[in-house]
């Protein structure tokens, strides 16, 4: 919230403005989220270690390293079309696999 003011303040003269009111909105409405947003983050943990190794290592290859999905499809040999159709799967995996776990945590 201070970083944002501390921004508009230095940019006060650009022709984008948002009003005070706004910012107020979006830091209360971010506040709010801040549970939730940390309970998905604790399932998405538990749902990492429910993957198998291979989807995990993708997973982590992907997100949690420097690599493209082009160079990752170049260090295992597959196709890159594939690779995203992997990865896409995987993510609606852990998509459902965090909605659940935080409707059984209700």
């Amino acid at each position: 919230h201070f970083e944002v003011l501390k921004y508009r303040q230095t940019h006060r003269r650009d022709r984008l403005r948002f009003n005070d009111d706004l910012l107020e909105t979006i830091a209360e409405e971010r506040s709010a989220s801040e549970g939730l947003l940390q309970a998905r983050r604790r399932a998405l943990t538990g749902c990492l270690q429910k993957l198998s190794p291979r989807d995990r290592t993708l997973i982590e290859h992907r997100y949690a390293g420097p690599h493209t999905v082009l160079e990752i499809a170049q260090q295992t040999g597959r196709p890159v079309n594939t690779l995203y159709k992997g990865l896409e799967r995987i993510r609606r995996t852990l998509m459902h696999c965090i909605d659940k776990a935080l409707a059984m945590a209700q």
